[in-house]
């Protein structure tokens, strides 16, 4: 039975996607204030 392996292989893949986004938010935030305080 190779779908689950695969299932919970997808939502650790998800989980990482989610956590990314997050931690993409937070980095660029400052860097985009820093931008629109420069122009």
């Amino acid at each position: 039975n190779w779908l689950e392996p695969q299932d919970r292989f997808e939502n650790a893949l998800g989980l990482t996607d989610k956590s990314m986004t997050k931690l993409r938010k937070i980095i660029t935030a400052p860097i985009i204030r820093r931008l629109k305080q420069a122009i």
